[in-house]
């Protein structure tokens, strides 16, 4: 039975590879990148779906695989820039071997360590005086509030979302929060559509 390959020149740069010394379980994972990108392309990119050609490929097209595994796989920061990673040095084998003319991912670059940084629930621990601060716009502490109590941006801004809110679950920093925020609404509307703020 004769071997497909999952993705261009599988065979040459595999070999390259296992010359370099890389162990066959990196070698593996190499595979389900790059199967995986060539995949992705013979899917949804119009360009590679014409000819199946490597060659052809720009840095705009691995910049569309790359945001999908952001925007669709919501892949880690670190997941990405290993990723990157394997495919930048398929790329940059095929062009010292002149299989292909251009490079790619020469512009591409991964997530910086900065980004790559948890983001910081510090400020879950100072809510009571950041409730308090009154140079803080009031829906900026609105926002801080409803997030901390698990409600998302998209259920925020949801018409009616008001009457999902149950204030009398409130504790005193957030009752205290609550009137405050209720009273500075009123000034600005009816009170007919004060709850309808948000």
């Amino acid at each position: 039975m004769a071997h497909t390959n999952q993705y261009p020149y599988q065979d040459v740069f595999e070999q390259y590879l296992e010359n370099e010394g890389l162990a066959q379980l990196t070698i593996n994972e190499y595979q389900t990148v790059l199967t995986d990108l060539f995949s992705y392309m013979s899917t949804f990119n119009t360009g590679y779906q014409r000819d199946h050609r490597v060659a052809a490929l720009f840095d705009r097209d691995i910049e569309q695989y790359l945001a999908m595994l952001i925007n669709a796989r919501h892949v880690t920061n670190g997941t990405y820039n290993k990723m990157l990673s394997h495919i930048n040095i398929y790329f940059k084998y095929l062009f010292t071997h002149n299989l292909i003319s251009q490079f790619p991912t020469l512009t591409l670059k991964g997530k910086s360590k900065e980004q790559l940084r948890a983001p910081s629930t510090k400020w879950l621990y100072a809510l009571p005086e950041i409730m308090a601060n009154d140079q803080l716009s009031y829906y900026t502490r609105l926002t801080m509030l409803l997030t901390n109590r698990g409600y998302t941006v998209k259920e925020m801004l949801t018409p009616g979302f008001y009457t999902q809110l149950d204030s009398r679950s409130f504790n005193d920093w957030e009752t205290t929060f609550w009137a405050e925020f209720t009273k500075f609404i009123t000034r600005f509307r009816p009170v007919s559509t004060a709850r309808t703020c948000f």
